[in-house]
C-alpha cells in the first residue's frame, strides 16, 4: 500500500477561560510561537447546553501543516505532514514556548493521536479485510476494525486507553486525487489518559513527559500495524 498522508495531533485538555481573543493574550501568544511560523486565525464554538457562540483563537503556519487550536476545553496541536517522531519532537519546543506565556496552566487529561492514510487496489483491500475479519462471503466497500485496550505503559504510573483503528472508506482531502472523493484504508492510533482522573493534575513539565510517554505506545502501535501496511 501507498502511504498518502500522516496527521498526528496532541489534546491538552485543560479550562482555556484565560485566552480570550484579546490583543494582549494575542501579541504575547504571537512573540513567543514567532519562530514556528504560526499566524492568527479565529472562530467560533458554541455550547451545547447554552446555545452561546465563543470565539476561539487558533494559529496555523503559512503551509496549513501545523495548527495550534485554543478551544474552551483544551489547547490542541495537530501536524498534517510529516514522521510521527519530528511531530512529537516539535510538539516539545512549542508547548515549552506556551508554558512561557500560560505557566500556571493545568489539565486533567492529556491524548496523543495519530492517523495514517494508504491507496491500494481493490485486491489489496479485499486481502486486508480477510486479515481482520472472518466473515468472508462478503467483500465490503466500508468497515471498520476498533480495539480499546486498558494497560498499563512503561514510564508513566496510571492505567491509560490505548485504541487502534484500521478502517476503509472514502476520503474527501487534498493529498487524495486533488480533493476527489477516493478510497482508502485509514490507520488510528490514540492513547490518553482516563477521563475518570478528572482532577487537573497536569503541569505543562508533567504534559510533556505524559506525551514522551503515551508516544512510546503510539509507537509500539503503528508498529504493530506494518504487517498490514506491508500487504
Amino acid at each position: 500500500m501507498k502511504l498518502l498522508q500522516q496527521n498526528h495531533q496532541i489534546n491538552f485538555f485543560t479550562n482555556n477561560e484565560d485566552v480570550v481573543v484579546s490583543h494582549p493574550i494575542i501579541s504575547l501568544l504571537m512573540e513567543r510561537l514567532a519562530k514556528f511560523n504560526l499566524i492568527p486565525t479565529y472562530g467560533q464554538e458554541m455550547n451545547a447546553s447554552t446555545g452561546e457562540k465563543r470565539q476561539i483563537f487558533s494559529m496555523v503556519n503559512f503551509e496549513q501543516t501545523l495548527k495550534l487550536d485554543f478551544p474552551s476545553h483544551g489547547i490542541f496541536l495537530t501536524s498534517f505532514a510529516g514522521p510521527f517522531d519530528e511531530f512529537i519532537e516539535l510538539s516539545m519546543k512549542v508547548f515549552s514556548a506556551l508554558q512561557s506565556c500560560l505557566p500556571t496552566k493545568k489539565g486533567n487529561r492529556i491524548a496523543v493521536l495519530t492517523s495514517s492514510f494508504y491507496k491500494s487496489d481493490e485486491q489489496i483491500y479485499n486481502e486486508l479485510y480477510k486479515e481482520l475479519f472472518t466473515y468472508h462471503v462478503v467483500q465490503p466497500f466500508e468497515w471498520d476494525n476498533r480495539i480499546a485496550l486498558r494497560k498499563e505503559i512503561e514510564g508513566y504510573s496510571e492505567i491509560v486507553n490505548s485504541i487502534s483503528t484500521i478502517r476503509r472508506g472514502e476520503v474527501v482531502a487534498p493529498f487524495l486525487n486533488g480533493g476527489i472523493p477516493g478510497d482508502c484504508i485509514m490507520f488510528e492510533t490514540d492513547v490518553n489518559t482516563l477521563p475518570q482522573n478528572g482532577i487537573a493534575r497536569f503541569t505543562w513539565d508533567s504534559l510533556m513527559s505524559v506525551v514522551e510517554a503515551l508516544s512510546r505506545e503510539v509507537r509500539e502501535n503503528n508498529n504493530r500495524l506494518t504487517r498490514y501496511t506491508s500487504l
